[in-house]
């Protein structure tokens, strides 16, 4: 489908949405997608899930020197600047970092519960840090900000998203964009090997979606925005992987299969939406027609610090075009 012309300006007829998703904590990501928001004069920036990092890396402190491990690399820093900058590469990957001495480095890794308090501390303090920038970038611009949360994110991201002041926590709900467009939101994902926190069997699934799609008023206007994509298609390929979670292998070539949820590839075809937003599955960038509907997946390249999105204009019953960016 061609995208809009270089002239084309938000407000022509048409609305423009930025939608990005799998942020994984890297606030590289996070500032390139309220930039690109502003950039390409947006009128609704959505979040399609996985707000939160994935680890900590601890940096021991022995005097004034301070040594980590990033990606394998041993990293010292003997000086201020060094160690800021160390925790800001940290950071804009998407990890939390941790100072501390060797002794209570050795502490956490036999305290399962300490350790998993300290995460949920750094992955909630980087969130409410996020949002209060959202608001202090996107207020003064007048594009609203709707975030749900991904399988990914634990169940105390909830009330952080519910206090934000400026972002609207859209999980589980049906809210009107304009006089057109309803967005149609949730973040429960089917199951995946890893037992995240917002995994579900498919039987929840059916029932989660069935009760949002109940609620649209104008299913020729709505625009989904489900964390998990809809099964077998281009947005929802992974690799296979083995019982021991190890990628499976044919003749040298990564083995692929659907990961996405049955019941809203349904719920697609059923309702055919004018337009659906994804995420989860961070390969399988790009879109998919299902009938009259535009499925799409900006996919994910967080650990890069590499924001992925989609921009898409908006008319009152087509889109008019869309486009997926990198940055």
């Amino acid at each position: 489908m061609p995208f809009f012309k270089r002239s084309d300006k938000a407000g022509s007829g048409f609305v423009r949405i930025v939608q990005a998703a799998d942020f994984h904590g890297s606030t590289a990501a996070w500032r390139k997608f309220m930039a690109a928001a502003k950039q390409h004069t947006a009128q609704h920036a959505i979040v399609s899930g996985d707000l939160t990092g994935k680890a900590i890396v601890p940096i021991i402190r022995s005097g004034s020197v301070y040594e980590g491990y990033l990606f394998g690399n041993r990293v010292v820093a003997e000086t201020d600047a060094e160690l800021a900058a160390f925790r800001a590469r940290i950071e804009n990957v998407g990890f939390y970092d941790h100072v501390c001495d060797l002794d209570e480095a050795r502490a956490l890794e036999t305290d399962p519960d300490g350790l998993h308090a300290l995460f949920i501390e750094k992955m909630n303090a980087r969130l409410e840090s996020w949002l209060e920038f959202a608001g202090e970038y996107l207020a003064p611009l007048g594009i609203p900000l709707w975030v749900i949360p991904g399988n990914d994110d634990d169940p105390s991201v909830d009330p952080i998203l519910n206090a934000a002041q400026y972002a609207s926590n859209v999980d589980h709900k049906v809210v009107e964009l304009d006089a057109h467009h309803e967005l149609v939101s949730m973040g429960d994902t089917s199951m995946t090997p890893w037992e995240c926190p917002r995994d579900y069997p498919e039987e929840h699934m059916v029932v989660a979606v069935r009760d949002l799609v109940e609620q649209i008023k104008r299913p020729a206007g709505a625009i989904f925005n489900f964390h998990c994509p809809p099964f077998n298609t281009k947005i929802d390929q992974a690799p296979a992987l083995k019982e021991n979670l190890e990628i499976e292998f044919e003749a040298g070539q990564v083995i692929m299969t659907s990961a996405g949820s049955p019941a809203i590839r349904h719920a697609v075809e059923e309702v055919q939406p004018l337009l659906s937003l994804h995420g989860h599955i961070h390969e399988a960038r790009g879109v998919q027609k299902l009938g009259r509907t535009v499925a799409l997946n900006p996919g994910s390249e967080y650990a890069e610090g590499i924001m992925k999105a989609a921009i898409v204009n908006l008319e009152p019953d087509r889109v008019k075009g869309y486009m997926l960016i990198s940055g």
